[in-house]
């Protein structure tokens, strides 16, 4: 079953996948700023300058999560974005 929301996402690390134990899980974050970039990464660590990837500006990532695995974001500004996510 697939399950989405909306989130602004800012300078301080936010958890960007299904909280709690899951099985595996694809996550979709569609970036919709014009201007800001995302950066997203395993841990809340995850900063503008230690990041595994960028999402440009008005672009979307796919993401397969194993079991137990996390994905968090931050941003260089404030960002407004859309998360999906499903069971793959």
């Amino acid at each position: 079953m697939a399950s989405h929301r909306s989130l602004s996402i800012g300078t301080t690390p936010v958890l960007v996948s299904p909280e709690g134990v899951h099985s595996g899980v694809e996550v979709i974050l569609q970036n919709q700023s014009e201007t800001n970039n995302i950066y997203v990464g395993a841990n809340s660590g995850t900063s503008v300058d230690s990041f595994g990837l960028k999402i440009y500006p008005t672009t979307a990532i796919s993401v397969t999560l194993g079991s137990r695995e996390e994905m968090w974001a931050v941003s260089d500004g404030t960002v407004d974005a859309n998360l999906m996510w499903s069971n793959p």
